[in-house]
């Protein structure tokens, strides 16, 4: 079959069928809002990271003085024998230690996971 040449008219018509039209005219915009939306968001996890760093290492170091200085107190605290008061703390300390340790652990590879 013999091919014959479109004309100016066919090769427009063809022209505009090809053309994609953008979803809406704020497509670009909400683009951008988004994107902007998820820097801030990233910036916020690395703010809150450093943040529950910084008084993980604080609550540590207030838990190991008081540790310490516990059994300083005497022989009793309110009719309770200070090494049984040390022990119920030590106990709590480590407690709460693995568990904010578990979650420092699970916000920095969020973290990492994000960039």
């Amino acid at each position: 079959m013999p091919k014959t040449p479109l004309t100016d008219q066919q090769l427009a018509g063809l022209i505009k069928k090809s053309l994609i039209e953008a979803p809406s005219k704020d497509f670009d915009d909400n683009v951008m809002y988004h994107i902007k939306k998820e820097a801030q968001k990233a910036r916020s996890l690395t703010n809150n990271a450093k943040i529950s760093l910084v008084f993980f290492i604080l609550g540590t170091g207030f838990g190991l003085l008081v540790s310490h200085l516990l059994p300083m107190l005497g022989d009793t605290v309110a009719g309770i024998d200070v090494k049984t008061l040390v022990l119920v703390f030590q106990i709590c300390y480590v407690i709460l230690i693995l568990t904010q340790l578990e979650h420092i652990i699970k916000l920095f590879s969020r973290k990492t996971e994000n960039n």
